[in-house]
């Protein structure tokens, strides 16, 4: 479906099933994982913190909801391949959603 398409599809769903009852969970720090295979990730902590609040922003302007989930690498899964992402990447997302790092 790609990102933009599923950006519309959970924006638009809002005006079926109402305001506070959409409510996609994303996982924090999936946005760190990075390998020369896998180039989409980003490589500073300041990069992803901040991508992420946009796009918290974008979609809360919105009357969606989301909620998170904690990353943690699985050895044999599709991304086990990466490094682990930060503590300052965790904290920061799911505590403070400070940018200024």
């Amino acid at each position: 479906m790609g990102r933009d398409e599923w950006i519309r599809r959970t924006v638009e769903v809002v005006k079926v099933l109402g305001v506070g009852n959409v409510s996609p969970n994303f996982v924090a720090g999936i946005e760190m994982a990075y390998s020369p295979d896998f180039p989409y990730g980003f490589r500073r902590v300041k990069d992803a913190v901040k991508s992420t609040a946009e796009g918290i922003e974008y979609l809360v302007l919105r009357d969606v909801t989301p909620k998170f989930d904690t990353w943690g690498l699985e050895p044999r899964s599709w991304f086990g391949f990466t490094e682990r992402h930060s503590l300052r990447l965790s904290i920061t997302s799911n505590f403070t959603g400070s940018t200024g790092i």
